[in-house]
């Protein structure tokens, strides 16, 4: 309830900025890079119960947000040339450019097929694990798992019985189990959800291996010349949680396994989750000393002609939200009207980060 609620009130607040034209008078201040973070590009799903709606696009609406960059003139580029163009001396005109994260098989059959008919240049981040189905997707496993049961087992968690029998209930167990499991840490959350998938007799390798590219698709999509492939850990770690050792490993070892399988390293990287809690001073370090160039976070904003945002290696990125595929969001969005209003409000943090609630959270 408390999520819907929320998003009832970012629909409002979107329509009263649209209405005031915030896109206008927040919008200006000089050129910006609008790089957009997107998840899965599928057709839209009918089912009452979808906590992991924010994470879905629909193909059509990919399509309009590329028409209304086209319409706006504003150019797509990769993200390792608006990291050159924002270093360079001279401030670039206005850019965006296009991201994916994890590697679900949907971003070659739905999305790709778009991109291509556009022309645009884009990156898929992808975790290595996911595609190996070694890593344990909680979020997709719990909404698969709450989906079919009239009640979950989260003893495994740290909770009890959770009924289950409606949408309101699944919700808020998900919202439950999800704040249980971030408690746990990296190594906890494995265990404890790969515990509750035993006790349901739910497969977490057939999950993936049913939802995410393996690698022969993987190399069918860094074989396109206008995707680029991007580091995101082997296990989807949440990488300030870790110790630096075995986040540095998270990092190299993805980089490594995504070489040996499409030929190419890669140079760019997406923390997984992105947020506060994930991503902290010491991560850029080490994605410097494994020869990354460029990373984003999940922070909400824009990026400055003065790469003030965290730098080249924690940039903000807009996120193209399930709950709210409108090209009058999509619109706020690119001139920076929310992030400012944010910004004003006392939401954003000086590191460039942002902590959002579970429901709101980029996987």
């Amino acid at each position: 309830m408390a999520a819907s609620m929320r998003n009832l009130a970012i629909r409002a607040a979107f329509r009263l900025m649209a209405t005031a034209g915030a896109g206008r008078w927040l919008g200006a201040g000089g050129p910006r890079c609008a790089v957009l973070m997107m998840h899965r590009v599928r057709p839209a799903r009918d089912a009452a119960f979808q906590p992991n709606r924010h994470l879905e696009i629909t193909p059509d609406f990919l399509d309009r947000v590329l028409g209304r960059l086209r319409a706006r003139g504003i150019p797509v580029v990769p993200l390792e040339e608006a990291a050159a163009r924002l270093a360079g001396p001279r401030a670039p005109e206005r850019i965006a450019v296009l991201t994916f994260d994890d590697g679900y098989r949907d971003n070659l059959e739905q999305a790709a097929p778009v991109l291509r008919s556009h022309g645009v240049p884009f990156t898929v981040f992808v975790s290595s694990g996911m595609v190996d189905g070694r890593a344990n997707a909680w979020w997709m496993a719990l909404e698969e798992m709450l989906a079919a049961a009239e009640a979950l087992d989260a003893r495994p968690a740290g909770l009890g019985i959770l009924r289950a029998g409606d949408p309101v209930r699944k919700r808020a167990a998900f919202e439950a189990v999800s704040t249980a499991l971030w408690r746990l840490g990296e190594a906890g959350r494995d265990v404890a959800i790969r515990e509750i998938a035993r006790r349901h007799g739910h497969d977490i390798p057939a999950m993936l291996a049913r939802e995410m590219m393996d690698w022969s698709e993987a190399r069918r999509l860094a074989a396109d010349p206008l995707c680029r492939i991007g580091g995101h850990t082997t296990g989807h770690a949440a990488l300030a949680m870790l110790d630096e050792a075995a986040a540095r490993a998270e990092i190299a070892e993805d980089l490594a396994r995504i070489e040996a399988e499409t030929g190419v390293r890669p140079t760019t990287f997406a923390y997984p989750y992105g947020c506060r809690r994930a991503v902290g001073p010491r991560e850029p370090r080490l994605l410097e000393g494994l020869g990354i160039g460029a990373a984003v976070t999940t922070a909400p904003g824009l990026v400055g002609p003065d790469a003030a945002d965290g730098g080249r290696l924690a940039w903000p990125r807009v996120s193209l939200n399930g709950h709210f595929q409108s090209l009058e969001a999509v619109d706020l969005l690119l001139a920076g009207a929310p992030f400012r209003l944010a910004g004003a409000l006392g939401r954003r943090r000086s590191t460039g980060t942002f902590r959002p609630g579970p429901a709101l959270a980029a996987r």
